[in-house]
């Protein structure tokens, strides 16, 4: 993860703590400025000790609840996981704030169980917006590769393939050079096929290149009859 995608997430962080105070703590305009900033702090720091976790996780283990469980079992699971992140977040923040003195540490089971409702409903929330972004890219991504499959087999058919390759098995011994060269064509037929996803516009240049490739491989096999 790159330092700017760490400051994000740190602002995106903070911009939450403020929101928990004000909604959870009763922090507002006529709240002293130093109770503010600890109520603020607080939460900030449950952020952090939730947040990267929930954000490193649930990238990878949604997608894969959501394929091997079924509706409505997959979502269950992932807010279960989510739960369970916010518990161990919250747990960990505790013990911070303990060993820094803030709280002693007789209060730590009061404190888990108060923030127990805070957390859990926070890291569903946006966990959830996570886990739903997620299962949209990877729609989107499963979309789009089937449609460069579709998009390969429809320029390159099998049988073309096929027709190709025993072509220039047949030139290897009668004329190197030629299959050498129906080869190199036949590779930039399957390239530019590949690269149709990323590039769907390319200059006219290119696509002439493309189909004089593809008629000189079709001229080998039907000669002068191909105009």
């Amino acid at each position: 993860m790159t330092v700017t995608r760490w400051l994000r997430l740190a602002s995106v962080y903070l911009v939450l703590a403020v929101a928990i105070a004000v909604v959870f703590s009763g922090v507002g305009v006529r709240t002293p400025w130093r109770q503010m900033v600890e109520a603020v702090a607080v939460a900030f720091l449950f952020g952090l000790c939730i947040g990267p976790m929930t954000a490193f996780a649930m990238p990878r283990l949604a997608p894969w609840l959501w394929c091997h469980l079924r509706f409505p079992f997959n979502w269950v699971a992932i807010a279960g996981a989510m739960t369970g992140f916010a518990m161990i977040g919250s747990a960990i923040a505790i013990s911070v704030l303990i060993a820094i003195g803030y709280l002693p540490a007789a209060e730590f089971w009061r404190w888990y169980a108060g923030s127990m409702r805070v957390s859990i409903a926070v890291t569903l929330t946006v966990g959830l917006f996570i886990s739903a972004h997620e299962m949209n890219k990877a729609r989107l991504e499963q979309a789009n590769t089937q449609a460069q499959m579709a998009s390969l087999e429809s320029r390159v058919q099998p049988h073309f393939l096929f027709n190709t390759l025993n072509s220039i098995a047949a030139l290897a011994h009668d004329d190197p050079a030629r299959a050498e060269k129906m080869t190199t064509q036949l590779a930039s037929l399957l390239r530019s096929s590949l690269d149709s996803h990323s590039t769907p516009l390319v200059p006219l240049g290119d696509e002439l290149e493309i189909v004089r490739n593809y008629l000189d491989i079709e001229r080998v096999r039907f000669g002068d009859r191909l105009r």
